[in-house]
């Protein structure tokens, strides 16, 4: 069995790999990753059986590299010092799951259950819940696949999505002109975690509220004097989703 150990804590994986070198099991090879776009590199190249893979890391958090595959066919173990995530990981089936500290038994305990298992390919979407089910009112990012490799944005930096065709445009703080992504807004608006963030004021606009300035009848100023339309029918909805009351 080949091991994939994902932490971005050097002493973990030292852990990890020192409790899976004395597994009553054979290990052939043991390759770490200390986050998840080098985790995803390693995959590629390594090819392993079985991926420990820490939940809370910087910049992505590790159940998202699913995000990054066509097909899942390496058993995955989420490694967590939260119980919430241990629990949601048996809500979308995950294989097993450990806690932190890393107790010898249950690893080795992990291990044989994997060893046990169907060598047929895992599905995918076995594991795409993870995405609605993890923490998803806390992700911080959107992944867009564009022309073969993915581009990360904080949702802070996104203003605002407007529709342009089968398109979309993401207005960026820090950008003079629009991202052109070869994605409709309903598309991108699905990929958005469900926190409250953005508002689809209009059939081509959804709207971050952090950068919301002001508005009047049919329009949104945000960031950037950018100007949004509001359609009168989400217009109460709106208010709402402001916080404003309505009578």
């Amino acid at each position: 069995m080949k091991v994939l150990i994902v932490d971005d804590e050097k002493d973990a994986q030292d852990v990890l790999k020192s409790l899976l070198g004395r597994s009553p099991y054979q290990i052939e090879a043991i390759a770490t990753a200390s986050n998840v776009l080098e985790a995803v590199q390693e995959i590629k190249k390594f090819e392993p059986d079985l991926v420990f893979l820490d939940v809370e890391m910087p910049e992505i958090k590790g159940y998202r590299i699913v995000e990054f595959f066509a097909q899942i066919d390496f058993h995955i173990v989420f490694v967590t010092a939260y119980d919430k995530y241990a629990i949601k990981a048996f809500e979308i089936n995950a294989i097993d799951y450990l806690l932190k500290p890393v107790d010898r038994e249950r690893l080795h305990k992990v291990v044989e259950n994997v060893q046990t298992l169907s060598k047929e390919k895992l599905m995918l979407n076995k594991y795409t819940k993870l995405l609605e089910n993890i923490e998803n009112n806390g992700r911080e990012t959107l992944i867009i696949s564009e022309l073969g490799n993915k581009r990360v944005f904080n949702l802070n930096e996104i203003i605002a999505i407007e529709a342009d065709g089968t398109y979309s445009k993401l207005h960026l703080v820090n950008a003079s002109n629009p991202f052109l992504v070869s994605k409709n807004i309903g598309f991108l608006e699905r990929m958005l975690p469900q926190n409250h963030l953005f508002f689809r004021a209009h059939k081509s606009w959804s709207v971050n509220k952090n950068h919301i300035r002001s508005y009047s009848y049919s329009i949104i100023t945000l960031t950037n004097a950018i100007k949004a339309k509001l359609s009168k029918y989400k217009k109460e909805e709106f208010k709402k989703f402001l916080g404003e009351k309505v009578y």
